[in-house]
């Protein structure tokens, strides 16, 4: 059953962020889970031009979250009922 959430999610989420390109979305919009950014990690961090010192970018804040959440999320987002 978890399979098939987490291919059912994944499977969503990648059709909103097709559908967003194409409709010209290309901002960068890392996440930020307390201290942790991918952008400390990131091979194209000095291409992409994300710099919090410039008015409009800013980073997503998300929260860790417990499996039994974190699965109910998926859920939500695969069947349309969840809530940004």
């Amino acid at each position: 059953k978890q399979f098939d959430v987490l291919l059912g999610y994944v499977k969503t989420m990648t059709g909103k962020n097709r559908d967003r390109i194409l409709d010209g979305e290309t901002a960068a919009e890392p996440y930020r889970m307390g201290t942790t950014m991918p952008c400390d990690y990131c091979a194209y961090k000095t291409v992409c031009g994300f710099d919090r010192n410039i008015p409009g970018y800013w980073y997503r804040e998300i929260r860790k979250m417990d499996d039994q959440e974190l699965w109910k999320r998926m859920e939500e987002v695969q069947d349309g009922s969840a809530v940004d």
